[in-house]
This record gives C-alpha cells, sequence and structure tokens, in this order.
C-alpha cells in the first residue's frame, strides 16, 4: 500500500479510537454519577450503612479520576485507559447490587 494512504488510514483508525475512548469515558461518568447519586440519596433516606458510605466515596474518586483522565496519546497510553475503564465497569456492577440490596430489590 502506498506510504500516504497507509498513513492516512492510520490517522483516521487513531481518530475512530480516541471517539470511542471518549464515547466509553462519558458513558462510565454518566453510569458512576447514577450509582454515586443512588448510594447517596440511600445515606439520606437514613440508611447511613458503612459500605454505602464507602461506595459512594469510592465512586466519587473514580468520577473525579475519570474527569482528569487525557485520553489522547499513543496506543499505549489508550490501553491503559481502556484497562481502567473496563476495572471501573467492575465497580460500577458491584456498587449496583449494593444499591439493589440496599433498596430490598434484587438486581437483574
Amino acid at each position: 500500500m502506498h506510504p500516504k494512504i497507509e498513513a492516512r488510514r492510520k490517522a483516521v483508525e487513531s481518530a475512530q479510537q480516541l471517539q470511542s475512548l471518549e464515547r466509553r469515558r462519558e458513558t462510565l461518568l454518566h453510569d458512576l454519577r447514577a450509582v454515586r447519586d443512588g448510594l447517596l440519596q440511600i445515606r439520606g433516606d437514613g440508611m447511613n450503612l458503612p459500605t454505602v458510605a464507602a461506595l459512594a466515596a469510592s465512586a466519587e474518586t473514580l468520577i473525579t479520576t475519570i474527569e482528569e483522565i487525557d485520553v489522547h496519546g499513543d496506543d499505549e497510553h489508550r490501553k491503559t485507559c481502556l484497562a481502567f475503564f473496563d476495572s471501573s465497569l467492575t465497580f460500577i456492577e458491584s456498587a449496583r447490587r449494593t444499591l439493589s440490596a440496599a433498596r430490598g430489590v434484587m438486581p437483574d
């Protein structure tokens, strides 16, 4: 393949990866905020359980961290961001289960 065509293809691919990573970050932030708000609501309803308080604080820390992550960079940096985002999904799932249990609802 011609070098200019190959360079253009790589640039387009890189831009698409960046957009995908940015969308993923925004989705994570949305989900984390929803979980945090749900946990804070439960605390406000008088269920000030230590687990709920700790999860709410952890969600807030993750939100701040993810907001500060610059997803621009080389492929290795983007892979690191993606791995961190994936681990954040695990936290969200766990927090949702705790939230459901605190509300007395079985999670899906």
